[in-house]
């Protein structure tokens, strides 16, 4: 039995299909983080900036928490690779504190300050860049002397994507 040979332009047109339906979804937006200082000393405060950009063609919304910390994963990493110690505010803001561990002190109501938690969506228009900065000691221990790296990522739901920022090395110096 002979099988009729497809026309050309079917053969094109079906791989045409199939290369747009199997090509990775580029990233909606960017994400890029920096330092003011990248060596300081122990115990300073590090105001980390995350600048996000809309790379699209179109009008997106981002995730957005208050306080800004929440609005992003944030991976610091000691010198070798492990990761650097939570701070109790950081487990807090994320609600994995109980305030039960025996090994840290109860909180003083008097001297504890109470965050809002609130969420929401951030419009971002083609080409357009945000700003967002919060301090990382904040969140993770970082008074002790040595090299650590930090990445941010969000998730871009329109494509279904974790989008990660550039990686930053930084130097605490006694």
């Amino acid at each position: 039995m002979l099988v009729p040979k497809a026309p050309k332009w079917a053969t094109i047109v079906l791989a045409a299909a199939i290369s747009v339906a199997t090509a990775a979804a580029a990233p909606a937006f960017t994400l890029d983080i920096s330092l003011a200082s990248y060596v300081v000393k122990a115990g300073s405060d590090l105001k980390l900036t995350v600048t996000l950009t809309n790379t699209s063609d179109r009008y997106i919304t981002v995730s957005m928490w208050a306080p800004e910390e929440r609005s992003f994963a944030v991976d610091v990493r000691e010198q070798d690779g492990s990761a650097a110690g939570k701070t109790r505010y950081y487990r807090m803001i994320m609600g994995d504190d109980t305030g039960k561990d025996a090994s840290e002190p109860p909180l003083d109501p008097t001297k504890t300050t109470v965050e809002v938690f609130r969420s929401g969506f951030a419009g971002v228009q083609p080409g357009e860049t945000k700003t967002y900065s919060f301090l990382i000691n904040k969140l993770y221990d970082l008074s002790q002397p040595g090299k650590y790296t930090i990445q941010v990522s969000q998730d871009d739901s329109l494509n279904k994507l974790t989008v990660k920022s550039n990686t930053i090395s930084l130097t605490i110096t006694n």
